[in-house]
């Protein structure tokens, strides 16, 4: 009984710390790591993970990870990556088979909790702006200068986050949760919860948009297109395809009018993908992220097979940023911003491969279990690594490590929150 409690409330406190005090996460994981060695049974757990060997692609890119260090000089770094990544062979092996956990009773509540804690740091983020903005606007009346600068607005992107995660991270957990808050809504709820639901849904959107990380956004409007033809086809509710075209379309148009920095941030965007306009010394994000990908290809142009190891990647590609001249990507010490060249630097095309498995192989599951959270998660997933190295980071890590599995083992027709 006392091992029982102990994963449950471990687990339950890791869906919560992920997002709300991330340092403490490796805590509840060292506590479920212990409990699943106490319960032995290794044999039935190995049968328990070959039914589902899905589930394996993220230990086994670990392995890959940890045979690279044979190919790399700088093994300092590479024990440090491997630490950082160490989730991925934990989680994915523990979950499915840890029998103290009772996933399948208690999954609804794990669920419900990770949604509170992301509305809770909602809140949090949300008041805190506005004690800055009334302290800020409470100085300028008082203060007798001519002129005081206000650097930062609150409300928006990283000063909205900040001590809290990277808003590009943050708005991918909340994206989660916003999933599970959809995918929900039945027919079969009361009218009451269903509200409940809705209010919830809007309440992270309206954070996901203030985040305002790119690929955030976008994966925000994938969920919600996502959800509104799944309504439209599954339970016939046609209504739902234009009411969410036109809902899609009335978001845009507000964060394109009253959404700080949105015509500046696009035309940026646009410019940036013009080659005649890309400056190397430019710290413009779009710009050093397409530097950082143009020096990533020649790398894994140099090593396809076996890359450069996993504790040399950052050290190549530092070299290779001031080899073709990219200064602003270089000072500011740029990873690949793209997780399948990140991986394909250090691994080669096996690791690429590797990575690639867990999207189309996870495609084939949500086909076949008709799990629709994890197919739209793995659609928004993949997106979002292509724009940030997400395994080189534990908020990253513990993204794919946790959800992964956690998504997976979600069966039909059943609640997710």
């Amino acid at each position: 009984m006392k091992i029982t409690k102990i994963a449950y409330y471990s687990f339950l406190a890791l869906m919560i710390s992920v997002v709300v005090v991330p340092k403490l996460s490796p805590i509840f994981i060292i506590l479920l790591t212990l409990v699943w060695f106490s319960e032995r049974c290794f044999a039935e757990k190995a049968k328990v993970l070959l039914k589902t060997p899905y589930l394996l692609i993220l230990p086994f890119l670990f392995a890959l990870f940890t045979l690279g260090l044979i190919n790399s000089d700088d093994l300092s770094y590479g024990f440090e990556k491997l630490e950082t990544r160490l989730s991925l062979l934990l989680l994915p092996i523990i979950l499915p088979t840890l029998k103290s956990l009772n996933f399948a009773y208690k999954k609804r509540v794990f669920a419900k909790w990770f949604v509170y804690a992301n509305i809770a740091v909602a809140i949090f983020c949300l008041l805190r702006a506005f004690v800055y903005y009334f302290y800020e606007l409470c100085f300028l009346q008082n203060s007798t200068l001519e002129e005081t600068d206000i650097s930062a607005n609150h409300f928006y992107y990283s000063a909205l986050s900040d001590g809290i995660m990277h808003p590009g991270y943050l708005a991918m957990y909340v994206n989660t949760a916003l999933i599970l808050v959809l995918f929900d809504i039945r027919k079969t709820l009361s009218r009451n919860t269903k509200i409940r639901r809705i209010i919830q849904a809007s309440f992270l959107v309206l954070f996901i948009v203030l985040l305002y990380s790119k690929a955030g956004v976008l994966c925000m409007l994938i969920v919600l297109f996502a959800y509104g033809v799944r309504l439209a086809i599954l339970q016939k509710e046609w209504w739902m395809l234009p009411t969410t075209a036109f809902g899609l379309i009335l978001l845009l148009l507000g964060m394109y009018f009253f959404v700080p920095n949105t015509k500046y941030r696009l035309n940026g965007v646009m410019q940036s993908f013009q080659i005649e306009r890309l400056d190397p010394l430019s710290t413009e994000s779009t710009q050093t992220r397409l530097h950082a990908w143009k020096a990533s290809e020649v790398l894994i142009a140099e090593q396809p097979c076996f890359g450069h190891g996993t504790g040399d990647a950052m050290h190549v590609l530092r070299g290779k940023y001031l080899e073709l001249g990219y200064i602003g990507a270089h000072t500011k010490d740029m990873n690949a911003h793209n997780e399948y060249f990140q991986t394909g630097i250090a691994l080669g095309f096996l690791g690429i491969f590797t990575l690639m498995a867990l999207f189309f192989w996870g495609f084939v599951v949500t086909i076949s279990r008709r799990n629709f959270a994890l197919g739209i998660w793995l659609l928004c997933s993949a997106l979002v690594i292509y724009f940030e190295s997400y395994l080189n980071t534990q908020a990253g890590v513990l993204f794919f490590a946790i959800f992964a599995p956690f998504l997976t083992l979600l069966k039909n027709g059943e609640s997710t929150s």
